[in-house]
């Protein structure tokens, strides 16, 4: 996202001898997407003609949209196990090769973790097919020589107390690794 960034803050200095100077209140990531909010509607207006017309990358087809209409997507923590020298990519090929009808195209690793020294946990978020999939499969995928269970990431009434990450700490790989 760094690169969409500095392809705004470039056009943003094209503006310095201009009569308009577009103003951001603060810009950040969110489910894959850079939220950038405007000081004043002329800078959304201008952010909303801006947006398409950049290329920062071949291929790049980018859209500015109210953040309200950002799709919601999923955070999930997956369990991987035998994956430490798999890079995210292999083990996406991985499930995608094990699954009937499930993509892992739109799905982003937000966290990788190496747990017990030879497996790998994710926390990422998947698009809405594949939320459903999951579902459907009660949150059971195919993977290597056996299956593994996605789960939802659970926020913590308290903002994350220690006694929940404590409780889950002890309860996130039970049985035998």
């Amino acid at each position: 996202m760094q690169i969409v960034q500095d392809a705004i803050l470039y056009n943003v200095t094209l503006q310095r001898n201009e009569q308009f100077k577009p103003k951001f209140t603060n810009c950040w990531q969110r489910y894959g997407c850079l939220v950038i909010n405007c000081q004043d509607i002329q800078t959304a207006q201008w952010l909303d003609h801006l947006v398409p017309t950049l290329s920062p990358w071949e291929g790049a087809d980018l859209v500015a949209i109210e953040a309200s209409n950002i799709p919601r997507l999923e955070v999930l923590i997956g369990f991987f196990p035998q994956s430490v020298a798999d890079d995210d990519q292999a083990i996406k090929v991985f499930i995608e090769s094990q699954n009937d009808g499930l993509s892992t195209e739109n799905w982003r690793v937000q966290d990788r973790k190496v747990v017990f020294e030879k497996h790998v946990e994710w926390l990422f978020t998947v698009d809405e097919a594949s939320m459903t999939h999951f579902k459907d499969h009660n949150f059971q995928i195919n993977y290597k020589f056996g299956q593994t269970h996605i789960r939802k990431k659970q926020v913590c009434a308290n903002g994350g107390c220690k006694e929940c990450a404590e409780v889950k700490e002890n309860t996130k790989h039970s049985g035998k690794l």
